[in-house]
């Protein structure tokens, strides 16, 4: 998988992963990224375009890794803090997040490390910052319905999307 050789390729095809794992369920099961999942990990840290990095971001935690690559994984998106793109910063939140889930040990820094963001960061940075607080200290609950707002974007509730579609009449 090469998505770094053509940006503007990359950056579509990054895009897509993202939008389609993200569901729940999702579209596209993260785990058949698992062939490819050496190339995201050295992309995720050798990525320069924005639309690249956030999407990466969002997507690796969503494969399954372990421990070991869970906390490269980490250090790579606590370097994505450092961004000039809010947008990177507040995918990296998110990403660091997720990966709580594959190494519940991070959960104490990232908890801490939320909450400092979500007073001190953009406002992007300090909504995501609550919501992602909200979960992880509910024990993963989701988040109140108005907070994902963002889900409705990228997973259209089935009634959404047979609505728009032309009904036939044979």
């Amino acid at each position: 998988m090469s998505l770094g050789r053509r940006p503007r390729r990359g950056n579509r095809a990054a895009d897509a992963l993202e939008r389609s794992t993200a569901c729940k369920p999702p579209r596209l099961d993260p785990q058949l990224l698992a062939p490819w999942k050496e190339s995201l990990l050295g992309l995720l840290a050798d990525a320069q375009p924005n639309k690249l990095r956030w999407n990466l971001a969002l997507t690796v935690p969503r494969i399954e890794l372990s421990i070991t690559e869970a906390r490269r994984v980490a250090s790579t998106l606590h370097g994505y803090l450092d961004d000039s793109s809010s947008i990177v910063k507040t995918a990296a939140m998110h990403g660091l997040a997720d990966l709580t889930r594959h190494d519940p040990a991070l959960l104490p820094e990232v908890l801490d490390l939320l909450r400092i963001l979500s007073r001190s960061g953009t406002p992007a940075m300090r909504a995501r910052g609550r919501i992602l607080l909200k979960k992880l200290e509910s024990g993963g609950e989701k988040p109140p319905r108005s907070a994902s707002a963002h889900r409705l974007i990228h997973c259209p509730r089935k009634e959404f999307r047979t609505k728009s579609m032309p009904q036939s009449h044979d």
